[in-house]
């Protein structure tokens, strides 16, 4: 029958050890996927701003263009400006040597009308070649200017779909590491148990800090029912405080008891069984095997209870070899 008890216990040890693991290498795979997660994510931020700066350098070229072609513009406009007024002055001219010619008394006088007048038509003709290629000029630097606008205007829409991005990602990896953060605490808290649970066999069976309200030993039973000696340490806190099992083990007993209200027994590997009672739930049954901090009920005043609170007992056997709690769990 001992033989059978142990085989037992070690075969729950195994699982808790087996669960532990497990959830090691899961935290560990969750820890180096995240990892890689915000490694990815950093790499595009690189690549983004590696974008934003070949974008604003583009712009930059683009605004140096855009400067020289309105130079060009304006030169070319001067140009324009310059050869229309000697246009007109040769038109001028032109006309006044028809009208001298017109009124030339003699062959040598119209002669030299004539050909002085052949002279300014000649000019003009040259004037008006030159301003029609500055008005072509000048028309391909206004062509130029519109198309370098609305690349620029591309450019910007780009830039700003860059900077958008750019906070996307920011967030993004911001809400990551965050996340990674709470791994690495996570793990980090799983560790600090681990150990607290090599160190003492048992954590601590509330998510809130521990009170003693009412120590292990001799005490005036207040409920008048159990007698003087407090087989446990009561623990304060409010209705509907998770309750936690102290250690892995299975539940050996399990329901409602007149003293005890709603209460548990869980049988531990090491020996020891744990005892919970006046809870106001209870999320256990007998036979259910359970891991460290897994919730088995919430905090209540059920049974003899003079308000709310956890009795927390260790013992050696069930209901037999109680000892005092203190020194394992504070």
């Amino acid at each position: 029958m001992k033989l059978k008890k142990l085989l037992l216990l070690a075969g729950v040890g195994s699982l808790f050890f087996f669960s532990q693991n497990t959830f090691a290498q899961e935290i560990n795979e969750a820890l180096a996927k995240q990892q890689t997660t915000i490694a990815t994510l950093e790499n595009q931020l690189t690549e983004i701003q590696k974008e934003q700066i070949i974008a604003a350098t583009k712009e930059e070229q683009q605004t140096a263009s855009l400067k020289e072609i309105e130079t060009r513009i304006e030169q070319l406009g001067l140009e324009k400006v310059t050869l229309i007024k000697k246009i007109e002055s040769k038109e001028t001219l032109i006309q006044a040597v028809k009208d001298n010619l017109a009124k030339s008394g003699t062959s040598d006088t119209e002669h030299s009308f004539a050909t002085a007048l052949s002279v300014l038509i000649k000019q003009h003709k040259q004037l008006e070649t030159e301003l029609a290629t500055i008005e072509k000029k000048w028309q391909q630097q206004i062509t130029d200017q519109t198309t370098l606008l609305e690349e620029k205007a591309s450019q910007a829409q780009e830039q700003t779909a860059l900077i958008e991005e750019n906070a996307h990602v920011l967030a993004t990896l911001e809400t990551e590491k965050n996340k990674l953060t709470e791994l690495e605490q996570q793990k980090q808290k799983e560790e600090e148990q681990a150990a607290a649970l090599a160190r003492t066999g048992f954590l601590s069976p509330l998510t809130i800090p521990l009170n003693v309200s009412s120590p292990f030993g001799y005490r005036v039973d207040p409920t008048g029912y159990s007698g003087n000696q407090h087989d446990g340490i009561d623990l304060t806190g409010s209705y509907g405080t998770p309750i936690l099992a102290a250690r892995y083990g299975t539940v050996v007993e399990a329901g409602y008891q007149a003293s005890a209200g709603n209460y548990a027994i869980i049988q531990h590997d090491n020996g020891y069984y744990t005892y919970y009672m006046h809870m106001t739930e209870l999320f256990v049954s007998i036979g259910q095997s359970l891991e460290t901090s897994q919730q088995i009920g919430t905090m209540g005043t059920t049974g003899n209870s003079t308000g709310v609170h956890l009795h927390f007992g260790i013992a050696t056997g069930i209901w037999s070899g109680f000892v005092d709690p203190a020194s394992f769990i504070l």
